[in-house]
């Protein structure tokens, strides 16, 4: 019988030893970390078209893909899946704006960007703006005086002498 049970715990010793385990075992599988979407800030001036790209990067160099999550309130948006965007603000718009992004890279959560837009008046010549109002036909529309930031001075009497009819 004493035989038996010190066969028994010789198999049973061996077999520990045999477990199946590897030294692989405690190596971190590999996992895909998120894509990282910041803010990106921007400025134009009214009725300035904006093309630029989302910036985004992922850790694990996965191609990322965007998608719009919240559209600008005064103004137009393109937003291609590449990240790559046109902004039109309103006509005539000042202020603020911002629109929110998702990126994935297709196996991790998606996370969400932001871009804050300012959009500054339109830096117009006064001269040429007069000049301009004064070719107008009585048909044309109207030119438009909102948003602008006129940025010269109109002191020189001299400047509009051509336009004056007698």
């Amino acid at each position: 019988m004493r035989r038996y049970q010190y066969a028994l715990l010789a198999v049973a010793i061996a077999l520990t030893g045999c477990s199946g385990s590897s030294d692989n075992d405690n190596v971190a599988k590999d996992t895909n970390r998120a894509p990282v979407a910041g803010t990106l800030v921007l400025t134009t001036q009214a009725e300035v078209t904006i093309n630029d790209q989302l910036n985004a990067t992922d850790p694990d160099g996965d191609s990322l893909t965007y998608q719009l999550v919240s559209s600008p309130m005064y103004g137009e948006l393109s937003l291609s899946a590449t990240g790559a965007f046109t902004y039109t603000p309103q006509a005539e718009y000042t202020g603020s704006d911002s629109f929110s992004y998702s990126v994935s890279d297709g196996t991790a959560f998606a996370v969400t960007g932001f871009v804050d837009i300012t959009v500054e008046a339109l830096e117009v010549s006064f001269n040429d703006s007069v000049r301009n109002i004064f070719s107008l036909n009585s048909t044309d529309e109207p030119v438009s005086v909102n948003g602008r930031a006129y940025v010269e001075d109109a002191n020189n009497p001299g400047n509009f002498d051509d336009l004056i009819q007698d």
